[in-house]
């Protein structure tokens, strides 16, 4: 009765009922218009994971990653339709619908990037621009989201990043193009399952034994060859097929006693599945990558580079800059006047990571009531270069 129990709910295991992911429409019709526009680009990838501390999970997915010779462009896929607003703070929403973060958190996966990258390279990766594609021709974008520069419908993708590229002079060196990929495929991406009836699941397989490691297999088949009778007098047993890491591939019968633990996204749970329930089990990635160790190495090898590190004088400059350059810097800081704490009387812009700094001075700021709301510590802001001097890089703003 028990190899009769076990062969029923194993037919029914082989054969579930899960859902798709919503996005993963969106998600192909970005990628395919990724391919088709951009056939010039170092790499394209797909759902590629960034380590980030600040996820359940330490890993932060990003739909598409476009690697093009002048910029990196993490793309946030958004199947929606129907109305879309944003709201103060340039986060977009389905009017009537729940609200989550959109745009901060691909932005802050871009910055894990960042980091990441420096910690592994020792350099900078270049300019990253986060942006969230709208993919679905049915959705109707209020004015305050037509004006966001990070926000776009898909059809008009190329253009937009074609005006952002329009900002980076040249391409960057053959050695960082060629890290930059190297990087996002080290990555990798989700654990994937299939089964019997084409049903998938995706997410992290967190428990393990020889047969079943990450490290040495790249993917495994099983296949349930007895029948009912031969079952009930035999007893259970599969047929795996492994295909190693080297390329070779190995069969073993085994008997029924392993389940795997697979943590799915976007769920605080575990999924238990047997391994005679799998058709095709497809590990997305090979090693942990250590995000905490990597990050106390890397502040200490921040730390030792403060020391020694040069700031740019002014003929260095000169050669790296012109008057009337077009940029875009990140707000670092304000500069607050002495005799009233309440306003700001410059503007501190980082234009390459930890290398390049410059001033918005007073005589080129908005409205003081402006500031708080508009030009925020963090904030990515247009610049033009008014002046090279010993002091520095000064800016004006570009306002659109």
């Amino acid at each position: 009765m028990k190899r009769k129990e076990w062969y029923e709910s194993t037919k029914l295991g082989r054969n579930p009922k899960y859902s798709k992911r919503g996005g993963d429409v969106g998600e192909k019709m970005v990628l395919d218009f990724c391919k088709n526009e951009f056939p010039y680009a170092d790499s394209i990838h797909h759902s590629i994971r960034i380590p980030d501390p600040n996820t359940h999970q330490s890993k932060g997915e990003v739909d598409v990653i476009l690697c093009l010779p002048k910029a990196v462009f993490f793309l946030e896929v958004k199947h929606w339709k129907g109305e879309i607003d944003a709201d103060e703070h340039g986060e977009i929403f389905q009017v009537n619908k729940p609200k989550k973060e959109v745009f901060s958190i691909i932005k802050r996966k871009s910055e894990s990037a960042r980091r990441m990258f420096l910690s592994k390279f020792s350099d900078s990766i270049g300019d990253i621009y986060p942006l969230v594609v709208l993919s679905h021709d049915k959705c109707h974008l209020s004015n305050r989201v037509k004006n966001l520069r990070n926000v776009v419908p898909l059809r008009d993708l190329s253009a937009r990043i074609k005006k952002f590229e329009d900002y980076v002079d040249e391409d960057v060196s053959k050695k960082l193009r060629k890290n930059r990929t190297e990087m996002f495929e080290s990555f990798g991406t989700w654990d994937f399952i299939e089964f019997q009836n084409k049903s998938m699941l995706i997410g992290d397989i967190k428990n393990f034994n020889e047969s079943i490691d990450r490290k040495k297999i790249k993917s495994f088949r099983t296949f349930f060859r007895r029948g009912l009778i031969s079952t009930i007098i035999r007893g259970p047993l599969i047929d795996v097929e492994y295909c190693y890491r080297d390329g070779t591939t190995v069969i073993r019968e085994i008997k029924p006693e392993f389940v795997l633990d697979m943590n799915i996204p976007w769920e605080s749970s575990f999924t238990k599945i047997p391994m005679e329930a799998i058709s095709l089990m497809t590990f997305g990635y090979k090693d942990e990558i250590d995000w905490l160790e990597r990050t106390k190495k890397n502040n200490i090898k921040k730390e030792k580079r403060k020391k020694r590190k040069k700031v740019l004088n002014e003929g260095e400059l000169n050669k790296k800059y012109k008057v009337g350059q077009k940029l875009i810097g990140t707000i670092i800081s304000h500069l607050p006047d002495k005799d009233n704490e309440r306003k700001v009387v410059g503007l501190m812009v980082s234009i390459i990571e930890n290398q390049v700094k410059g001033l918005v001075p007073n005589k080129e700021l908005p409205l003081q009531e402006f500031i708080p709301v508009f030009y925020k510590v963090g904030n990515e802001i247009d610049v033009e270069i008014i002046s090279i001097n010993e002091k520095g890089l000064r800016f004006k703003l570009i306002i659109d």
